[in-house]
This record gives C-alpha cells, sequence and structure tokens, in this order.
C-alpha cells in the first residue's frame, strides 16, 4: 500500500538582490531588492509569489553610495529599485531591509575606467608606406 504524507508549508517572506555588476568609478547602476513569498498552489506546486507595496529600506556600504531615495515600496513584481554610485575602487555592498527581514549582499566592483583607445589618423601613412 502507497501512503502520502502531506505536510504544511507555511509561506515566510524573502529578499534577495537583483543587478550589480562591475561599474566604472563614477558611474551608477540600477539596483533591484525583490520581495516575495511561496505558496502551495491548488496542484502542490510550490509557487512563488512577489510581496507588492512594502517598503524596503537600503543601505549601501563600501566604495559605493545610494544616490536614490533611501527607502522605496515594492512595485506589483516585488521590486524595490535603487541607484547606486561607484565613488572609488573596491566593491559595493547593500542591504536591503524589509518590515521583518533582510538581505545582504555585495554588489559588484568598483573599477578605473580603461584609457581611451588611441586614434588612428588614416590621412597619415604608417611608417613604411608611401602615400
Amino acid at each position: 500500500m502507497l501512503s502520502t504524507v502531506l505536510q504544511a508549508h507555511t509561506p515566510s517572506p524573502t529578499l534577495s538582490i537583483v543587478g550589480g555588476s562591475e561599474t566604472y568609478i563614477g558611474a551608477d547602476q540600477t539596483v533591484a531588492v525583490v520581495a516575495s513569498t511561496t505558496i502551495v498552489d491548488g496542484e502542490g506546486r510550490i509557487v512563488v509569489v512577489p510581496i507588492a507595496a512594502t517598503p524596503i529600506t537600503a543601505t549601501v556600504t563600501g566604495a559605493g553610495s545610494l544616490i536614490s531615495a533611501d527607502v522605496v515600496t515594492t512595485d506589483g513584481g516585488g521590486a524595490a529599485r535603487f541607484r547606486v554610485r561607484c565613488d572609488s575602487a573596491g566593491s559595493v555592498s547593500l542591504r536591503g531591509t524589509g518590515e521583518s527581514i533582510s538581505v545582504s549582499g555585495v554588489l559588484s566592483a568598483c573599477v578605473a575606467e580603461p584609457p581611451p583607445e588611441p586614434v588612428v589618423d588614416a590621412a597619415v601613412p604608417a611608417e613604411g608606406e608611401t602615400p
């Protein structure tokens, strides 16, 4: 005889950080803190559901600074978006805090902008060439 045991699933809210890539010093980027919860649907599948209208507070440390509002309410997709600027070389960390949950993570590295590519003047012949 086959027996199945069903366990109750209690939804618990979670936060995750989306975005954050290597950025040049002086540039800024958008990073999202996404609030969601998981539920079990009528067919027994676990489904991630966004949490809308939740205020999220962001704190930035390290080589960057927060240039947007520090408290943003999540949209219909559960995302609160923040603008972060790279101020100096190094890593940038962000902490997002909701009602009773928080998430922290290293976003990116702030790096010096590469030197510009040399411009080759087509009107000047290369060494050894004749005009």
